[in-house]
């Protein structure tokens, strides 16, 4: 995008900087707030309806069943390995137990519904696991709880028996082998020669010898009770919750309102990048493709878009911003031939006949002879506004129809006079385009210092673009809660296309909330900045009109 008085434009990166997304959050503060309460309810109630569940558990050590001999027989080890903790925990998990759980307790339940219930956590590297059951009933819990616990432990006393009659009836088939051996060598012996006898008996003493051990171990697993014991034990028993664990109205309350907010922020960065508004400086610069936003102007109570907040309210937040503009302005010309100036916008109603009079009186009042012009032939608004006669106006200037002295009003307030805009024309575009306008302008020149008018928006009609080939510099005002992206930067582009000197924008109907707004209220509040300016315009032997005072000298009235 190129500006013809100055060059190529540089159009500046989208960042989100922290200050950027702070101020979104704030201006979308009501939806996070709202979405927060709404979670922070929704929870409670939720809390409120749901049935208490309450929790038990048992703590259970697992170990091997085993005694030393069937130790040495079937080879377990003493501790578990992670693959076989695996197991139990499955094994304790599973239908066979929550079957036994029935039987044992004499419940109607199915098993899966119980297992439904349970879940089964290891502690760290050890042979402990915890048992925990959920119910809406508390001793039902902790009965569930005890019950998984025992029948496990069942489960693994009887799986232990069968594995000793397994081993049992293993060693005794092998003994009836080795017996019948021992017959076998026993005939051989008595019938071989005496020099064939070593190997045979050498076999004979080794099948005694495993007779034996066999014989000892049957001795062990004799007794079938005092041989199968452990598997596990409990180390803490089920206890009765006192209070459930669901609902918690507290928590749920926090968890509720947590969830809340974030979804709340979610919904404001979707609703700000859905929304096309332009309510800050930043979006107003990338609308504009990177032109600098020289003021934003707040609307407020004390100073309305229909009221001279710079005559009536000097040290209000929006008087400051128009000196503010005051002051972009002339840096803004700097180096430039800077004595015309329109204020347009992209449609209607955004602000820019409030800017163009409360700009053209902070200009009068920093010492430039100032001319206010209602270039607005179609909708003139500076008449009615300012109660004054459109007759004598713009139109009738520029056909030569009167004198400019004719047209002149002059105000009490020092270098500032203004024009309205005559009555409407047929072709309001051709004569702010013409010659005679251009003649208007060079002689209002040999009187003024500076010339502000106000001219209609550029999308609905020409006259802006026409006005803006004839001056020196356009001045866009954007209405922060009205305006969109979109309008704005279609004007911008046609303003573009002419080759308007468009030295950057002004945002109208900021909240007076932001930050930089709020700001300098307090501060200009504090008898600061605004004492100041009035000094200053003490010595520099401007008058500034009260609000007692009437704008216009003579016979002209005062303002609405």
């Amino acid at each position: 995008m190129n500006d013809p008085a100055h060059g190529p434009l540089t159009v500046p990166d989208a960042i989100i900087d922290l200050r950027t997304t702070l101020h979104m959050l704030r201006r979308r503060r009501w939806i996070i707030v709202l979405a927060g309460v709404i979670g922070a309810a929704v929870a409670v109630s939720l809390a409120l309806v749901t049935t208490p569940v309450y929790h038990a558990s048992v703590e259970l050590e697992i170990e091997p069943p085993t005694t030393s001999g069937f130790a040495n027989l079937s080879g377990q080890r003493d501790l578990f390995s992670e693959q076989e903790l695996d197991t139990q925990v499955r094994v304790l998990a599973s239908e066979q137990v929550a079957e036994r759980v029935v039987e044992n307790l004499a419940l109607s339940d199915p098993p899966r519904r119980l297992l439904g219930q349970l879940s089964v956590t290891p502690i760290g590297d050890t042979r402990v696991l915890i048992l925990s059951v959920r119910d809406v009933d508390p001793d039902r819990a902790a009965e569930l709880a005890e019950g998984f616990a025992n029948g496990y432990l069942e489960w693994r006393r009887e799986d232990a028996v069968a594995r000793l009659l397994e081993s049992t009836a293993t060693l005794r088939s092998r003994q009836a082998t080795l017996t019948d051996r021992l017959d076998q060598l026993d005939t051989l012996i008595d019938a071989s020669d005496p020099a064939d006898l070593a190997p045979l008996l050498d076999e004979r003493a080794q099948v005694l010898q495993s007779l034996a051990s066999i014989e000892t171990q049957l001795a062990v697993f004799s007794d079938e009770e005092a041989f199968v014991r452990g598997g596990g034990s409990i180390l803490r028993h089920a206890v009765v919750p006192g209070q459930p664990i669901e609902p918690r109205p507290m928590r749920s309350l926090v968890l509720g309102l947590l969830f809340g907010l974030g979804a709340g922020v979610l919904l404001a960065i979707v609703r700000e990048r859905l929304d096309d508004s332009i309510s800050d400086e930043a979006a107003l610069a990338a609308a504009t493709g990177g032109r600098p936003v020289l003021a934003q102007v707040p609307w407020h109570e004390e100073a309305d878009e229909d009221r001279l907040v710079a005559l009536v309210a000097p040290a209000a937040p929006a008087s400051e911003a128009f000196r503010t503009l005051r002051t972009n302005l002339r840096f803004a010309a700097a180096g430039t031939a800077f004595r015309s100036l329109i204020l347009t916008s992209a449609l209607e109603a955004e602000g820019k006949t409030t800017v163009a009079a409360n700009y053209a009186i902070t200009a009068a009042r920093a010492g430039y002879a100032t001319v206010l012009i209602d270039a607005d032939m179609r909708q003139p608004r500076l008449h009615a506004m300012l109660s004054l006669d459109r007759t004598t106006g713009l139109s009738r200037l520029i056909t030569q129809q009167i004198e400019l002295d004719e047209a002149r009003h002059p105000t009490s307030v020092p270098g500032l006079e203004i024009i309205t805009a005559g009555p409407t024309p047929p072709n309001p575009a051709e004569l702010l385009g013409s010659q005679g306008m251009v003649d208007l302008l060079e002689e209002l020149k040999g009187d003024f210092d500076l010339i502000v008018m106000d001219a209609p928006p550029v999308l609905p009609v020409a006259d802006a673009l026409e006005l803006s080939s004839v001056v020196d510099a356009t001045l866009l005002v954007v209405h922060a809660l009205e305006s969109r992206r979109r309008p704005v930067g279609a004007a911008v582009a046609r303003l573009n296309r002419i080759g308007a000197h468009l030295v950057g924008t002004v945002l109208t109907a900021v909240d007076p909330r932001d930050q930089d707004v709020y700001a300098y209220g307090a501060y200009s509040d504090q008898g600061g900045y605004g004492a100041t300016a009035k000094a200053a315009a003490s010595s520099n032997a401007m008058v500034a009109t009260s609000t007692e005072e009437p704008l216009w000298t003579g016979d002209r009235p005062r303002v609405n």
